[in-house]
């Protein structure tokens, strides 16, 4: 028995397609790929999609824009336009899914984004140590941005020494009001920075100090 392959389609829709398929050559030699609205070849793939993403002309075209994507995209990604690039990709692999070098290029993309919120985050809690917002509830403490930096980047060295840091400024900072205010203050701010950092050594010896004070 006779069956339509499964790009196979109606006359009637074998007559749009090959008249879009003129309208995508056109915008493509002129390079209107994105624009104007309406009249552009991504437009006019869409349009040839909705119709039959398998036909072999229409998967022809898809190829030629998949290319301008990747190429534009590339564009992107060494301007560190990351977002844009991103998106252009995908719009790529809308129409060339399992496209490898697509595919590595998102990855690559992903990776620099990565990266780029690191440095932003470390940049923040940085800053919020300098203004001295160091540990919970307060919002954008240095503790809990130094530790985004931890799930992201394990091992980060600036998210490492910056939670040290963090711990040290504490402990200085309960001994000074020890000083100052007497032993509850102290222990008030001792016991804040265990509730972050449970195992720290420095915190728990001054909590030492503080409770044989407190004995004698």
């Amino acid at each position: 028995v006779w069956q339509l392959l499964p790009w196979q389609i109606s006359e009637e829709d074998t007559q749009t397609i090959q008249a879009e398929l003129r309208s995508f050559e056109s915008f493509f030699a002129r390079m209107d790929i994105y624009g104007p609205p309406g009249a552009n070849a991504t437009d006019s793939l869409e349009k040839l999609f909705a119709i039959s993403s398998r036909h072999p002309e229409v998967i022809q075209a898809a190829a030629k824009l998949t290319e301008i994507y990747r190429e534009d995209a590339l564009v992107s990604f060494r301007r560190e336009d990351l977002e844009d690039a991103l998106l252009l990709v995908s719009r790529g692999l809308e129409y060339s899914p399992g496209h490898s070098d697509l595919l590595q290029l998102q990855g690559e993309i992903e990776k620099a984004m990565q990266r780029q919120k690191v440095f932003q985050l470390v940049a923040r809690a940085q800053r919020a140590v300098e203004l001295g917002n160091l540990l919970p509830p307060e919002d954008g403490n240095a503790c809990d941005l130094f530790r985004q930096v931890q799930e992201l980047d394990p091992g980060n060295e600036s998210a490492d020494s910056g939670l040290r840091e963090i711990q040290f400024l504490i402990a200085e900072q309960a001994r000074d009001v020890w000083g100052r205010e007497g032993l509850d203050s102290a222990r008030g701010l001792a016991d804040l920075g265990l509730e972050s950092f449970p195992e720290s050594v420095l915190l728990n010896d001054l909590l030492s100090d503080i409770e044989r004070s407190e004995q004698q």
